[in-house]
């Protein structure tokens, strides 16, 4: 994947965190992660790596893209939302990153609810895509 310099702020669309949009992400995040149980990639789809919206089975990108294709649904504008890529006791590991006007919340398929992106610890974090696009990712700086 092409590492890209930082988006322009058009690109990012920080959505205002009311209760209501709290609610839907907690809805979202509790939604996928009891819709889809946990399997390697290689038990889905027979091979190491691949990238799916998850439906009844998959590992952590399929929770995340089902998590953003149900939020898109929903109406959440598509420069809210964006994926983070990293790793995790040796272990490749994606969440969904929701933009807000209160800061930039993570939907993990390893926790009950969404958790403020900054409190996710333990993570090497090594790049995140670009104004809700897959085909351009920045690299996240230690």
């Amino acid at each position: 994947m092409p590492l890209a310099a930082l988006p322009p702020p058009a690109i990012v669309q920080p959505v205002e965190l009311t209760r209501d949009n709290l609610n839907a992400l907690e809805s979202v995040q509790s939604r996928i992660n009891a819709q889809i149980a946990f399997a390697p990639d290689i038990e889905t789809y027979g091979q190491e790596e691949y990238w799916a919206v998850g439906e009844t089975k998959g590992d952590c990108e399929d929770y995340a893209l089902a998590k953003l294709k149900l939020l898109r649904r929903m109406g959440w504008p598509k420069g809210a939302l964006d994926l983070a890529i990293g790793a995790y006791k040796g272990e490749w590991h994606t969440v969904l990153i929701v933009h807000t006007d209160q800061g930039d919340i993570a939907l993990d398929n390893s926790r009950p609810r969404p958790i403020n992106w900054r409190m996710l610890s333990g993570y090497d974090w090594l790049m995140t895509s670009v104004g809700g696009s897959f085909r351009t990712w920045r690299k996240i700086d230690a």
